[in-house]
């Protein structure tokens, strides 16, 4: 089989050394990845593996969905979801009904993963980064934002896993004293509405796009069009070689100077010493 090659994702170009996306750019491909999601569920097709390296992105800056090796169809008109297994969506971007036990659900995860690779195009961080355990994982989310109740999300009391992963301690929000200042007021207001921990009353991706973020708010979207000049390709793997490096380099200067300090050790403490005993003389 033959694929169509593009020069970046997401995670490579929000990795870049020097490359920087507008706020423009950024509303752009926010924009082309939720027309993407709502192409798919409209299809009746679940991606189930949305996250930053499976978002493709071409030097003429048009987004393309990558990796369907986990999507499947689903009857959206069924009035009864379809049983599937919670093991899919790379565990940072899992939704909490999936790290819970739900086996019946639908386009609701690609739309929470859709909305923590938001956060990484706005602040280049992920938002829930865990250890990669589902424990851990529900810990991050909570940590942010808050424990669950039956208040907002009547539904939790009825999953296979809740029981045996009842959080011990309540924990409030801190989502806004993270995000409000560092994200415009109608991208926190979208945010705020995608990253809810009942499946059923988040916004579908046609719900999205009609949003204030999209519609009204400035900037406008502004396609990322001088990626046509970025030198290079950009993707996960350039990313992760370029972090390495870093780390080698940071590791090295660590040495240096520990090594540099051990060897000035014996010559300071002789100064202070000859310092202590001029002084002496002196007296």
């Amino acid at each position: 089989m033959i694929f169509e090659y593009l020069s970046h994702d997401l995670t490579g170009l929000l990795n870049h050394p020097s490359f920087v996306l507008t706020e423009g750019h950024k509303k752009d491909l926010a924009k082309q990845l939720f027309e993407s999601l709502d192409y798919l569920h409209k299809r009746g097709v679940l991606h189930r593996d949305i996250k930053a390296a499976n978002i493709l992105v071409s030097r003429h800056g048009e987004l393309k969905l990558a990796d369907f090796g986990l999507a499947r169809f689903y009857n959206k008109n069924a009035k009864r979801k379809q049983d599937y297994t919670n093991r899919v969506i790379t565990i940072w971007y899992r939704s909490p009904e999936l790290l819970l036990g739900e086996t019946q659900y639908g386009p609701a995860v690609d739309i929470w993963s859709a909305a923590c690779v938001l956060v990484e195009i706005f602040t280049k961080h992920a938002i829930f980064p865990g250890d990669g355990g589902e424990i851990n994982q529900l810990d991050k989310i909570y940590n942010v934002l808050g424990t669950p109740s039956r208040s907002n999300w009547p539904g939790i009391v009825d999953l296979a896993w809740y029981e045996l992963l009842r959080p011990m301690h309540k924990v409030p929000s801190t989502f806004a004293d993270k995000y409000q200042e560092r994200v415009s007021p109608a991208a926190f207001d979208l945010l705020s509405a995608m990253l809810v921990f009942d499946p059923d009353t988040r916004p579908t991706a046609s719900d999205v796009l009609e949003h204030p973020y999209f519609t009204t708010e400035e900037p406008k979207a502004d396609k990322v069009v001088e990626l046509e000049n970025l030198q290079g390709d950009w993707h996960e793997f350039e990313s992760k070689a370029l972090r390495k490096e870093k780390e080698r380099e940071a590791r090295k200067k660590d040495k240096e100077s520990a090594e540099k300090r051990k060897l000035e050790g014996p010559a300071g403490d002789e100064r202070e010493l000859k310092r202590i005993k001029t002084a002496d003389a002196q007296a």
